[in-house]
């Protein structure tokens, strides 16, 4: 899976849409789903940094592969599955009556 794909499915996961994201990281709807396209050839770190922020990730949760500061697909896997875990509690938390 590329950046692009799992930046997207983060972003459905929270409920955001793509100009929600783009006024964030304060750029245009068409760079950021060019991001999300895999349209721009090289996504600078300091980016990258701010989008997983934004989705509540770290950053090697969108890099993805093998390495020390990367960890493994299945590292990235569960990271995703804890982060819709705490997604889905503070929705129900947040719907509950006060």
């Amino acid at each position: 899976m590329d950046y692009g794909t799992i930046i997207r499915n983060l972003r459905k996961r929270r409920n955001v849409t793509q100009a929600y994201m783009a006024a964030q990281l304060q750029m245009s709807v068409t760079a950021y789903g060019n991001i999300e396209r895999n349209g721009s050839k090289r996504l600078a770190l300091p980016l990258l940094k701010r989008i997983a922020a934004e989705l509540g990730v770290p950053g090697s949760a969108l890099l993805g592969g093998e390495g020390k500061d990367r960890g493994s697909w299945p590292d990235v896997v569960r990271r995703l599955a804890r982060v819709e875990t705490l997604l889905t509690d503070i929705r129900r938390r947040l719907e509950e009556p006060a």
